[in-house]
């Protein structure tokens, strides 16, 4: 039915970098988790046990919400009806990307109290691949509704006993 989703290599890449930037933070954050939970359960006993689990399931849900976002995309990367998700999923990654921004430039005032280039790349750095991976769905998802808008037009041209299309030469 589609010839080739136009957002498909924005939303694949996107993806694909998402893909190895979560699971490189799920094995840090799991690496970082497990030797604070030791260290909680080591001062605090059973209290330190239930704060560390706490503190695991905090750092680990973002890592695991990205991983199963850019599987997302990458599998549905061909195919525009249903990038619907993926647009969703990249703008939520957007706006987080957005904010931890804001907060690594409000801290580096707050700290240095100057901007240097390097922290603008750094601030930037969250937002660029889950900005690539939402163009792409949403370029997806544009397509996919003009295709289904033509289809429909198309049905009820034909119910109505006229040609598929409005003008001959197109």
């Amino acid at each position: 039915m589609y010839q080739e989703a136009p957002g498909k290599k924005k939303l694949l890449w996107g993806a694909i970098m998402l893909l190895i930037s979560a699971v490189i933070n799920l094995f840090l954050y799991g690496f970082a988790s497990i030797v604070q939970m030791g260290e909680l359960i080591r001062i605090g006993g059973f209290r330190g046990f239930g704060v560390g689990l706490l503190m695991m399931t905090v750092f680990l849900a973002i890592p695991v919400f990205y991983l199963v976002a850019s599987i997302l995309g990458i599998s549905r990367a061909g195919k525009p009806e249903k990038c619907k998700v993926c647009q969703t999923l990249g703008l939520i990654m957007l706006i987080a990307g957005a904010l931890s921004a804001f907060y690594m430039l409000y801290a580096a005032m707050n700290v240095a109290s100057r901007i240097t280039i390097q922290t603008i790349i750094m601030a930037a750095s969250p937002v660029i691949w889950p900005s690539l991976f939402y163009l792409g769905a949403r370029e997806n998802w544009k397509y996919a509704e003009e295709e289904r808008q033509e289809m429909e037009d198309r049905a009820a041209r034909e119910a109505a006993g006229l040609p598929p299309r409005r003008f001959p030469f197109n």
